[in-house]
């Protein structure tokens, strides 16, 4: 049925899909599932593969998605005016927009993550300067507290690896 027939049919929601939520599949008794989960599987082999949005009736996006299918296929605009084809339109502007944006974010993150890294680098240099000080010398035993302590201090302030990673 092409658009131009669609639209002198008034538009009627309607019954076409068998949708099984995976998570339900679980709770079916054992005795069913060989007799009807297992030939359901196998059954799939058969039919065409089509890839489908569900959306429950309790989620929010459910009436909105009706409500946008309904003026695709009757050719009315939507509650705001745009067509379903105006709305996908109207979005793809809207992100494409802001990639300017997502660019200028991306390259403000990269360099925090370059100065971060620069820091970590500092702060291991320092440590491994201390840690050769206090191998490479005899030092009192209060001169080797403070090396101590500001060892403590770098440990504390450099982030774990893990962390450093994004």
């Amino acid at each position: 049925m092409s658009n131009e027939q669609m639209v002198s049919v008034p538009f009627k929601r309607e019954d076409r899909y068998i949708v099984i939520k995976r998570s339900d599949l679980k709770n079916v008794p054992v005795n069913y599932r060989s007799h009807l989960v297992d030939p359901m599987f196998s059954l799939l082999a058969h039919l065409p593969h089509r890839e489908c949005l569900v959306i429950e009736s309790d989620w929010p996006e459910y009436e909105p998605a009706w409500a946008a299918i309904e003026a695709r296929v009757t050719g009315r605009p939507t509650y705001d005016g745009f067509s379903a084809g105006d709305m996908a339109d109207q979005g793809a502007k809207a992100f494409a927009a802001r990639d300017g944006e997502v660019d200028q974010l991306r390259a403000e993150r990269d360099q925090l993550q370059a100065d971060l890294t620069a820091r970590d680098e500092e702060n291991d240099e320092l440590r491994n300067g201390l840690v050769r000080i206090i191998q490479v010398t005899s030092l009192g035993e209060a001169a080797f507290s403070i090396a101590c302590e500001v060892l403590g201090e770098l440990d504390a302030k450099a982030l774990p690896d893990d962390e450093v990673q994004s």
